[in-house]
């Protein structure tokens, strides 16, 4: 089976509710702390919350969608992911929004982990990585809109608004998912659900050090993106006075640079291969990294701090697809399995990130910088480890 442009679309608009629903809100973080009464930087907890539910909800969907195909999962969970946006939107506090975020991320990760198996289950290494790339295309203009749509539902009705939208686009995506996408696991090719069996596949994935490796290396480089996601919104707000339609803007051309990052990837990627084009991206996410410091520290002002920025995002850009490619590769007989506990990894590290960010806030970018380069100083660590031929 072949994935033909329809094909690809829609599933890069399934894999966006991830991103869109990440980036969607950032500019009501200022808004949503004042409603509810809540400090500076308590937002960020449902930013961490959104992260976690993503990455436990991989491994979920990862058992179910090897149990029961790709489609019949991908419906009932773009259903609940509407419910529970829903939910998000008549939150009254905090705890509440935090409590529906996990369930929406819970539901949401089946279009994070299942359209990642389907490309598994047509097609492996340079090829994965190309049809990866082309739906980072698709689904990138997710979060370069989102923010700047975020920012304008906040500046001129509310916050609450943002929720009802992903609800809305949670159903079309479970409607255009029935009725359109056709189901790449064959019946014979599926597992039952069985402790024993589950534990089995999963220590088969983890006993291998490719995928360790891979997953490392794209964790650390998302606690490095993520402490930047969860702690940006604030740090701007406060130290920059910056409005959340200004922020939303910024925001795109941030998300916009990771865009490039990937098509420039898929372009590249045939004449350079997987393992050193991941290898090139993390060697260029540090020096990034210390030119966000350095603007940040020497007080160098906004509009140096923002290409340095969108550099680190570029990276990313790169990256993911090759890791995603090189992560999986292995793993054809438990490709559901093998992309939850790839995104688990991830999401886990984004998560960590936005509790930290959130802990370490101080109304400036400081403290993101310092989680910036942890993640991308694990990263350098993980590619010096990781196999660069299986």
């Amino acid at each position: 089976m072949r994935f033909t442009f329809g094909i690809q679309f829609l599933l890069a608009a399934i894999i966006a509710v991830g991103p869109l629903s990440t980036d969607v809100y950032l500019p009501a973080f200022p808004v949503i702390e004042a409603e509810f009464g809540s400090g500076p930087g308590s937002a960020q907890a449902t930013l961490a919350a959104w992260f976690i539910g993503l990455g436990f909800g991989q491994l979920m969907h990862g058992v179910l969608s090897d149990r029961f195909g790709r489609r019949a999962p991908l419906v009932v969970a773009n259903l609940l992911y509407a419910a529970a946006s829903a939910g998000c939107a008549l939150a009254p506090d905090m705890a509440s929004l935090s409590a529906f975020r996990v369930l929406a991320a819970m539901a949401g990760a089946a279009g994070m982990v299942i359209p990642r198996a389907m490309v598994r289950d047509v097609s492996e290494g340079n090829e994965a990585a190309r049809i990866l790339s082309r739906m980072m295309l698709i689904m990138g203009v997710a979060p370069i809109v989102a923010p700047s749509l975020g920012g304008l539902v906040t500046e001129f009705w509310s916050w609450r608004v943002i929720f009802w939208l992903s609800a809305v686009y949670g159903l079309v995506c479970a409607v255009l998912v029935f009725i359109l996408l056709p189901d790449t696991l064959a019946r014979e090719k599926r597992h039952a659900i069985a402790l024993a069996s589950f534990l089995a596949r999963v220590s088969h994935v983890l006993r291998d050090r490719v995928f360790l490796l891979h997953a490392a290396t794209t964790g650390t480089m998302f606690f490095s993106l993520f402490a930047c996601l969860s702690g940006a919104p604030s740090a701007f707000a406060t130290g920059f006075g910056m409005r959340p339609g200004v922020f939303g803007v910024v925001s795109g051309g941030v998300a916009a640079s990771f865009i490039i990052g990937s098509q420039l990837n898929a372009r590249l990627i045939g004449s350079i291969g997987v393992h050193r084009m991941l290898h090139i991206a993390v060697r260029m996410l540090l020096p990034g990294v210390l030119l966000v410091a350095v603007a940040v520290w020497t007080g160098a002002g906004l509009w140096l701090l923002i290409p340095p920025l969108c550099s680190t995002a570029f990276c990313h850009g790169m990256a993911s697809p090759n890791a995603t490619a090189g992560a999986l590769t292995r793993h054809a007989a438990n490709a559901g399995i093998a992309s939850a506990l790839f995104g688990l990894i991830q999401f886990g590290m984004g998560g960590l990130a936005a509790l930290a960010a959130g802990m370490l806030a101080d109304g400036t970018f400081k403290p993101i910088v310092g989680l910036m380069l942890l993640g991308a100083i694990g990263a350098l660590a993980a590619d010096w480890f990781r196999p660069k031929a299986f």
